[in-house]
């Protein structure tokens, strides 16, 4: 990691937190702390059924292996935050879609940056006066599968995925609950 700046920030894609946790005891990384995005498994395959090379993996395509990998992520990150607490956190994504401005605030604490007038600022010209992201509608995008999902593919996932989506607050829907022209929250629980 390059030492010049007082804060680097990396994205991976798709890394389970087994295989990042490692670096908790590495002394290189004695100030290391990671921020795990988790989104409904619903939205997940919702997004990987619109794209090819998706369909052609079974890994991908198929929700038992995301919603084990989830399952592993939150088993893997309560024993993280016990053994390294204030290391470890997570955002799920409905909840930055819904309010923005209260996570991203959250997280800029947990990472120890300060929240200063140009934050403040800058948050201020990308949300609207609903504190919604003006490039984003978190009734259409967060929650999309909720219309474009049939309801047999979304009792499905759910089935698969009902342990993961317990542990990560996501309730599960019934046929009453999906609505082409209106999107539900779909979580359970508030952190």
């Amino acid at each position: 990691m390059c030492s010049l700046f007082p804060l680097q920030i990396m994205k991976t894609t798709r890394a389970n937190l087994a295989v990042v946790s490692d670096l908790f005891t590495d002394s290189k990384f004695k100030d290391l702390k990671i921020v795990l995005i988790v989104r409904d498994p619903r939205a997940v395959m919702n997004a990987r059924s619109q794209v090819k090379w998706c369909q052609e993996s079974t890994y991908c395509k198929d929700e038992t292996f995301l919603c084990q990998d989830m399952e592993t992520d939150f088993d893997q990150m309560s024993l993280l935050q016990k053994d390294f607490p204030n290391r470890v956190t997570f955002l799920r994504f409905e909840d930055f879609s819904t309010l923005p401005k209260r996570e991203l605030l959250e997280i800029s604490e947990f990472l120890g940056l300060p929240s200063t007038e140009e934050m403040e600022t800058y948050l201020e010209k990308k949300l609207d006066t609903n504190g919604q992201l003006l490039a984003h509608n978190a009734d259409t995008s967060s929650n999309a599968w909720q219309s474009q999902l049939h309801f047999t593919t979304i009792e499905r996932i759910q089935k698969v995925c009902q342990n993961a989506m317990s542990k990560w607050g996501y309730k599960m829907f019934k046929y009453e609950d999906v609505h082409p022209n209106r999107a539900v929250l779909p979580l359970e629980i508030t952190k």
